[in-house]
């Protein structure tokens, strides 16, 4: 569970941070899969970035793609969902 909630973490740090307007968190659990969804009317799709050894921000997609079974984007008119 220290591994979902990272990854929630730091999914809502990036919709806090980019979007000018609230987020929205689902969790989806089945016998199979636990899926969280972070919703924010943020234009763009993220997308994990290189970073230099220092950096201070810009990690957390890197962390998600790493520690993930499976992430992605999906647009919507007045937003996205990460």
């Amino acid at each position: 569970m220290d591994t979902v909630e990272l990854l929630a973490s730091e999914v809502v740090t990036n919709a806090y941070r980019y979007s000018s307007s609230d987020a929205y968190v689902s969790m989806e659990r089945t016998a199979d899969d636990f899926r969280v969804t972070v919703w924010d009317h943020g234009f763009g799709t993220p997308e994990p970035r290189a970073t230099a050894d220092g950096d201070e921000c810009g990690r957390g997609l890197g962390i998600v793609e790493a520690c993930a079974d499976e992430w992605g984007v999906q647009d919507y008119p007045r937003g996205k969902a990460v």
